[in-house]
């Protein structure tokens, strides 16, 4: 496992990318987060994975990249679709609040990267 994906580095890397992101300094803050997506991803559970690639979309958009905003949420557009009864009906209850929050969630970036175009 590369060094940065280990539970205090990444979480030291993540740090540096909220506080390099909340100064407006996007592009520090894009370093730091390349790092565990291009690093880490695979090895994420897939609640990390959509928190990570949410994340780096809205980077993305303030960066003004849309096809790279895009392209980061796609794997999650699936998510981005269902609908509060899609969740009710097919996801095990421990996991229905954070699938309403992140389809919620990442519905809304993915209209906020084709907002740029």
């Amino acid at each position: 496992m590369p060094t940065v994906c280990e539970t205090k580095a990444k979480e030291k890397t993540l740090d540096d990318f909220d506080r390099s992101y909340k100064s407006k300094k996007f592009s520090k803050a894009k370093l730091k987060i390349e790092l565990i997506y291009n690093y880490c991803k695979h090895i994420l559970n897939w609640s990390e994975q959509v928190k990570l690639a949410n994340e780096y979309a809205i980077l993305f958009k303030n960066l003004k990249k849309s096809e790279q905003c895009l392209e980061v949420l796609r794997p999650f557009k699936d998510l981005a679709e269902e609908t509060e009864a899609d969740i009710e009906e097919s996801v095990q209850d421990e996991q229905k609040e954070f699938h309403k929050k992140w389809s919620k969630i990442t519905r809304h970036n993915l209209k906020l990267c084709q907002d740029l175009k």
